[in-house]
């Protein structure tokens, strides 16, 4: 899809997705190793790397610290929606750590409001 990105996010694993079907592909932190194990490879990875050690690939690493007020999946929405990305599609999001569960939920909320205001 022309205008649609995929993040990979470090939640629960869950099915693998068609990154075929997206332009951009982005995965966050842990959501690298499930890339990997998916044969899935980025476009660009984002993270503090507090949950995975950092990639050694020569795929585009955004590395940020680890006090931050954003998640790395939200910097990874954040950064779709910079690049003009309309949909934007989360996976892995869910389980895990309950504050990054909610997190990413309004993540999603997030994506939805944006989305509005330019239509």
């Amino acid at each position: 899809m022309e205008n649609s990105c995929l993040i990979i996010s470090g939640g629960d694993f869950h099915k693998k997705p068609e990154a075929a079907d997206y332009a951009l592909v982005i995965a966050c932190d842990r959501g690298y190793t499930y890339a990997k194990e998916w044969g899935i490879r980025p476009d660009l990875i984002i993270g503090d790397f507090d949950s995975a050690p950092p990639p050694e690939t020569e795929v585009p690493v955004l590395r940020y610290p680890s006090e931050k007020d954003d998640t790395d999946t939200m910097l990874a929405v954040r950064e779709a929606l910079r690049r003009g990305f309309s949909r934007i599609d989360i996976g892995c999001a869910l389980g895990g750590r309950l504050d990054h569960a909610v997190a990413n939920m309004q993540a999603a909320g997030y994506i939805g409001s944006r989305a509005q205001a330019r239509g």
